[in-house]
């Protein structure tokens, strides 16, 4: 559409004040943005998907009689095929919650651990940070048995693995107690999207979390300059 009505632009361009230029630019490199995003999406839709056996996914498990560590990582499995057969392009997956009512938050007691809240609020009674810490391995181990699924997959779609193509974010709901600050996090894959790795970066807590959102919306291609009360982006992660 903007290659069609590229001569009137220019002739528009001239006439108009600075300020208005500027807008018509911001107008046109969103609807360039859309016109780009639209046609992958059609390129998309054309490429053949592979053919998975549905039988080797387990979908009938019951987390707590078949325990959290089948059902967490037949969840990752699915995930992880998502991702191959290119049914999606972005998941989040909200592992557990620690809500007393929550299924989830008995995930903990087939482990011989207490229900998923009452170890949160305990963790600072005698034993509470090492059970804390059991169940925090728990779940990384789960996490990092996708990340090796992943990186050893090579990408039908493109060059490299599905880790090297994507971007993975860990984390948790809060750092201590409800303070939504200093969250301990996990950022993983995207070798090919530009990310650095191998290293371990303590932010001050006045760095908005959403500085991380803004820089892998970037890598991914977004047009986004800001994102809510993001500051700037986190150049430290960068390749």
């Amino acid at each position: 559409m903007l290659d069609a009505v590229a001569p009137d632009l220019k002739q528009l361009h001239q006439k108009i004040a600075s300020e208005d230029r500027s807008r018509l630019e911001q107008y046109l490199t969103s609807v360039r943005s859309l016109e780009n995003r639209l046609q992958r999406a059609q390129q998309w839709l054309d490429i053949p998907k592979p053919e998975v056996d549905a039988s080797q996914f387990q979908l009938d498990i019951d987390p707590i009689q078949d325990g959290p560590t089948a059902f967490i990582d037949s969840m990752y499995q699915l995930i992880h095929n998502a991702f191959l057969t290119d049914s999606t392009r972005t998941i989040c997956y909200q592992k557990v919650k620690e809500a007393a009512g929550g299924l989830a938050a008995r995930f903990s007691e087939p482990l011989g651990l207490p229900h998923h809240h009452a170890m949160s609020h305990g963790f600072n009674e005698e034993g509470g940070y090492e059970r804390w810490g059991t169940y925090d391995a728990f779940l990384t181990e789960r996490f990092a048995g996708f990340l090796k699924l992943m990186a050893e997959t090579d990408d039908p779609y493109a060059e490299g693995s599905l880790l090297d193509n994507t971007i993975v974010l860990y984390g948790s709901g809060t750092s201590t107690v409800h303070n939504p600050r200093n969250f301990p996090l996990v950022l993983a894959g995207g070798k090919n999207l530009g990310l650095a790795h191998g290293s371990h970066i303590n932010f001050d807590e006045s760095v908005p979390m959403t500085n991380l959102l803004l820089t892998i919306l970037q890598q991914l291609g977004t047009p986004l300059d800001k994102f809510s009360d993001s500051t700037g982006i986190l150049r430290q992660i960068l390749a």
